[in-house]
């Protein structure tokens, strides 16, 4: 990703933005996994697990764009902690499959919006807006999913 086009500052504040980004998949991977570690179904296993690898690989390919945008990853992200998804692991406790979805679903929403945000509100280089665009997708079909999942039958009270 050519980041020529962009000052200083704006290669900066968009370097942020991705970072928050790198920061939210981050933490939807360790919630996701976290899921992954408290269900009983198989099934539901088996999507938290793809979820939060999915995370992992969108974490590295924003570093990558980090990187080609200022030179250099910023090594002292401050790597917060999503309150939604830490507060998660007393549902996941009690292994009551739609309320895990419930709260993925929250999350995802949270996630969807801020991919959003950066997407209406941040000068993306074409390749970066490209990439950031695909996530957003990717995480908005995940949404849908865990939606469809929450009202689905099998995983009902």
């Amino acid at each position: 990703m050519n980041s020529t086009n962009l000052p200083p500052e704006s290669r900066e504040s968009v370097s942020d933005h991705l970072n928050e980004l790198i920061a939210l998949c981050n933490d939807s991977q360790s919630g996701f996994r976290a899921a992954a570690d408290h269900t009983k179904s198989p099934e539901l296993r088996a999507l938290f697990i793809r979820l939060s690898r999915q995370r992992i690989d969108f974490a590295e390919d924003l570093r990558v764009a980090v990187a080609n945008l200022v030179h250099d990853i910023n090594s002292s992200l401050n790597h917060r902690v999503n309150r939604e998804w830490t507060s998660m692991k007393t549902t996941f406790v009690s292994d009551d499959p739609q309320s895990a979805l419930i709260e993925c679903e929250r999350s995802e929403q949270a996630a969807v919006k801020a991919y959003q945000n950066v997407l209406r509100n941040v000068p993306l280089e074409n390749a970066c807006r490209i990439l950031v665009t695909a996530q957003a997708s990717s995480v908005q079909t995940s949404h849908n999913h865990l939606c469809t999942l929450r009202n689905h039958p099998a995983y009902a009270k």
